[in-house]
């Protein structure tokens, strides 16, 4: 170990920079302070203490418990930075801090219905949790083809939620698979006429909030342990003939009137496909923000590896750290090199969609999702960074990040 150390301080006194100036310089000093200030509060709490091997469903209910703790903490995020500085480091902290809790309950807000206050008071304190259900067995990314449908009933006032096969399962719905009462789920908006309407999104109750049972017509289940993120439970869900209210069909697309005609405000059904989407902007911009706390990670375990692990030299008495030989550097330089590039450019990202998405309508909060998708395209983005900073995180190993973020 010592040698380690003295090794990685010889690297440092050849730098012909100070730290504190590069740290400024690639990111805003207002997320850098932030960001470690959040760290020294989890860091004096033992709920965010590491809690080493444990099973997966201890470490699922401790991370609701923290969760709960970090809305009472209720740290800032007022501004397009704080939010950046508050996402970034629960993530290099455990990223199963970010739970999709926080999505279901973001859309929920920015529905803006009257009758939803009382379900978002009890979500926003943790006492029922909620889930996002767009993937299905059969579709993700091709998410118009969706196989799940809600077919409005005239004579109840209501939709039908309806999984017609095995591929209209949604699956790996983070949240879904022990604890959440509620989903915002993805389905076909069917009328009377057997029309097809396009992708909608619906509050649909799940479970009991006491019991945590599923409701009669809802088959859900967990998943089981995946590769990480441990501490979502991620589960699946079928629908057989479900009834919900016709108040539980979210804004965006479009209506149906009582007799059960389709109204919409979109001029075609591509615009109001894009509309159901908009919630997902928001993630896919957070999205390149971890990518980059990946790349950051791996990338500073690579080198310090590389400047302590030594290999052959110029005498038998004397190795050198394979951080000296060219194939070494050629590996592993370009990917620091984004790692700089990309760690500047995500805070301008974020920020600019935050106030792309709130100049877009003079009500925050509310989506015009046709204008900041075209203004940012986050999807295509969430694409070109995991190209630069996934792949070579892969190439690299599987190493943890958890406890490097700082």
């Amino acid at each position: 170990m010592a040698g380690s150390i003295n090794a990685l301080d010889a690297y440092r006194k050849r730098a012909s920079f100070e730290v504190a100036r590069l740290k400024q310089l690639i990111e805003p000093k207002e997320i850098i302070e932030h960001r470690e200030s959040i760290w020294e509060t989890l860091a004096r709490d033992p709920l965010f203490f590491d809690p080493g091997e444990v099973l997966s469903d201890e470490y699922q209910k401790l991370m609701i418990k923290r969760n709960k703790r970090l809305v009472e903490y209720n740290f800032a995020t007022d501004t397009p930075a704080e939010r950046y500085a508050y996402s970034t480091a629960l993530f290099a902290h455990d990223v199963s801090n970010l739970s999709p809790h926080s999505m279901f309950v973001d859309v929920l807000k920015r529905a803006n219905k009257p009758h939803f206050a009382s379900l978002i008071e009890t979500a926003q304190n943790y006492r029922v949790l909620g889930c996002f259900a767009l993937t299905e067995i059969a579709h993700g990314s091709n998410s118009k083809a969706l196989r799940t449908t809600a077919t409005y009933d005239p004579t109840t006032q209501g939709f039908i939620i309806h999984s017609p096969d095995i591929e209209a399962a949604k699956c790996w719905v983070g949240n879904l698979g022990k604890v959440a009462s509620f989903a915002i789920l993805f389905a076909q908006l069917c009328t009377p006429d057997g029309a097809h309407h396009g992708v909608h999104q619906f509050l649909v109750p799940l479970r009991d909030t006491h019991t945590l049972k599923t409701l009669p017509g809802v088959i859900a289940g967990d998943m089981g342990v995946k590769l990480g993120m441990n501490g979502v439970s991620n589960g699946f869900v079928m629908f057989n003939n479900y009834w919900i209210p016709y108040q539980n069909l979210l804004p965006g697309g479009g209506e149906v009137t009582s007799e059960g005609n389709f109204v919409s405000p979109h001029k075609d059904i591509a615009r109001q496909h894009v509309a159901m989407l908009a919630p997902l902007s928001a993630g896919r911009v957070t999205i390149t923000s971890f990518q980059i706390g990946y790349l950051r990670a791996a990338i500073s375990i690579a080198i310090r590896y590389s400047a302590c692990r030594r290999q052959f030299g110029p005498s038998p008495q004397e190795e050198l750290p394979i951080l000296e030989y060219q194939l070494q550097q050629w590996r592993l330089f370009p990917h620091l090199a984004a790692a700089f590039v990309w760690t500047h450019f995500c805070p301008t990202l974020f920020s600019d969609y935050t106030h792309a998405l709130e100049a877009s309508d003079p009500v925050k909060q509310r989506y015009t999702p046709c204008r900041v998708e075209q203004r940012l395209w986050p999807d295509s983005l969430q694409e070109m960074v995991y190209r630069k900073a996934g792949r070579p995180v892969e190439g690299m190993g599987t190493w943890q990040p958890i406890s490097l973020g700082r």
